[in-house]
């Protein structure tokens, strides 16, 4: 068992301690900025890259070294970014066996890579399963082409079918493909068509998600200047509700708001993020949530290797959840999903009105509906989640 200690948070030594925990490394690097991306990233540069992987594996061992956090066990590993598949699959591996080599793995694990279809073939994949990934979640966002041009993506479509076959080619069955609705231009009939077309491949998991304006990206300025029409709440909704219908047609259950995935293919990780389990972020501006506190890593890959050259770790902006903000957000996440949540947790909420009066107007409103003791999203519920989830905070 290793102990890990975060000494200056929010002024209290108090001992940090996690049964199970999920593991986030964040790499930062990629071919290229897309219009809508709003992450930290850095162009791919060998050099950086290999040093990025030396100051990745300080930060395991700095965190390993410390004393009054204790993890039990690590069950899940998501390498996101940028494209971490710009790091070859022996770099990638190397940093799995750094964090096996101080922390306790799961035996059965579930370790994640995001990928481009542009950056992955076959024996890429197998050596990433040899390494030790087991599940590959890769971003189509489009099937049509002046959408992808849009986007800012690479524009060979069938690079998207050809990076499928190579996973299955490899013997990797847990694929998730990720699609996007609310693109500029899009249309119901193209919609549809990349809906078709992603489904057709057979991934075990899809994620759709709307477009979401992010400060700082291309796609933001431009609708700062009035050059830019974004889907209206209606269009959202109609939007996903086709989703849902052509992925349920495919066999795919819907888990979460945005997600569908076979029985069994639910991505075990992400589920953390909506059930308030912890997790911890390792690489520049990867965010953490351990045993109620939260943190982020500094967002700039020359401070975040500066801090571990000195023995520090790159972590910034702490805060302790009080007992209150814990329950909230809680029952947010938790209605993002489809198995609900327990009624009882709505009583450890504080409201300005009375949780009689909230769940009839929601009732009332067809957002919410109660079966036994569970509270459940109804289909306009889970069209307008986040009114719910502003009337529950």
């Amino acid at each position: 068992m290793q102990s890990i200690f975060i000494k200056d948070h929010i002024h209290d030594s108090q001992p940090i301690t996690s049964e199970d925990v999920g593991l986030y490394i964040h790499i930062p690097f990629c071919a290229q900025r897309c219009h809508f991306c709003a992450f930290y990233l850095v162009r791919e540069n060998e050099q950086k890259i290999e040093r990025f992987v030396a100051d990745l594996k300080k930060e395991i061992v700095l965190w390993a070294s410390q004393e009054n956090v204790t993890f039990q066990k690590i069950s899940t590993v998501y390498f996101g970014g940028g494209t971490p598949t710009v790091l070859s699959p022996d770099q990638l591996g190397d940093i799995l066996n750094c964090v096996k080599s101080y922390w306790s793995v799961d035996a059965q694990a579930e370790v994640t890579v995001e990928a481009t279809p542009e950056s992955v073939s076959t024996k890429k994949i197998t050596d990433l399963m040899q390494a030790g990934v087991s599940r590959l979640s890769m971003g189509v966002q489009t099937f049509d082409l002046q959408e992808r041009e849009r986007l800012g993506l690479h524009p060979g479509i069938f690079q998207v079918r050809n990076a499928v076959q190579s996973a299955y080619s490899a013997g990797l069955d847990n694929l998730s493909l990720d699609v996007m609705y609310g693109i500029p231009g899009q249309t119901v009939s193209s919609w549809e068509e990349t809906l078709a077309r992603v489904l057709d491949l057979r991934p075990r998991h899809l994620s759709c998600y709307a477009l979401s304006l992010e400060e700082g990206t291309q796609f933001f300025r431009q609708w700062k200047r009035g050059n830019m029409r974004v889907f209206n709440s209606v269009e959202e909704q109609e939007f996903q509700g086709l989703a849902n219908e052509y992925a349920s047609k495919a066999g795919l259950i819907r888990y979460e708001i945005s997600n569908w995935a076979s029985p069994g293919f639910a991505c075990r990780h992400n589920l953390r993020y909506w059930q308030g389990l912890d997790y911890l972020g390792l690489g520049p501006s990867a965010q953490s949530y351990v045993d109620a506190v939260r943190w982020g890593n500094v967002a700039d890959l020359s401070s975040y290797s500066k801090q571990l050259a000195h023995g520090q770790l790159p972590r910034e902006d702490m805060e302790r959840l009080s007992v209150s903000q814990r329950h909230k957000e809680r029952v947010v996440f938790g209605l993002r999903q489809m198995e609900g949540i327990p009624v009882e947790w709505l009583q450890n909420l504080e409201h300005d009105m009375s949780l009689k009066q909230i769940m009839a107007r929601l009732q009332a409103d067809d957002l919410i509906s109660q079966a036994g003791d569970r509270l459940h999203l109804t289909t306009r519920g889970l069209q307008l989640a986040d009114t719910v989830g502003l009337e529950l905070w």
